[in-house]
């Protein structure tokens, strides 16, 4: 009778530890916080970091630069973020160094942001939408771009 209820007992502490092991554990795991951990990495800002602006009302991800050097690629991001954490999705551009550098957020929802070349002039192009499982609803869109963005 005693080892019956020893395996009773053994049987139901792997019932309560499977959920820890299964779904717990993966995610602590991922969780490595070192010495130099900063508010980010250890996801203190939340699911989706953001920052805001005084000159105007619109917000764009927090970006966080682990090392920035002058030898790094000087060249501009390319975003689109979407998903229901974003609170304005849309269109926008990052230089080298994380710094928002021009956003949108009348289009809503975007994907696939890029400059292309027509007839001998640079545009913005990117689709805008509503987003459905399979199929998506929008247009494409074709934007001047300034001269000021620099080198595409």
């Amino acid at each position: 009778m005693r080892l019956l209820n020893l395996l009773a007992f053994f049987i139901s502490s792997l019932a309560l530890f499977s959920p820890v092991y299964n779904f717990a554990i993966p995610h602590l795991a991922k969780f490595r916080p070192h010495w130099n951990s900063s508010w980010y990495d250890l996801g203190l800002y939340g699911a989706y970091p953001t920052q805001s602006y005084f000159s105007f009302d619109l917000v764009s991800p927090r970006v966080e630069i682990l090392q920035w050097d002058v030898r790094c690629d000087q060249r501009l991001t390319f975003l689109t973020p979407r998903g229901l954490s974003v609170p304005t999705p849309g269109p926008m551009i990052l230089d080298a160094k994380g710094n928002l550098i021009w956003m949108e957020q009348r289009w809503g929802m975007s994907t696939d942001l890029q400059v292309q070349h027509y007839q001998g002039n640079a545009y913005l192009t990117f689709w805008a939408g509503i987003d459905e499982v399979s199929l998506g609803r929008g247009s494409y869109y074709m934007v001047g771009c300034y001269p000021s963005f620099g080198a595409f």
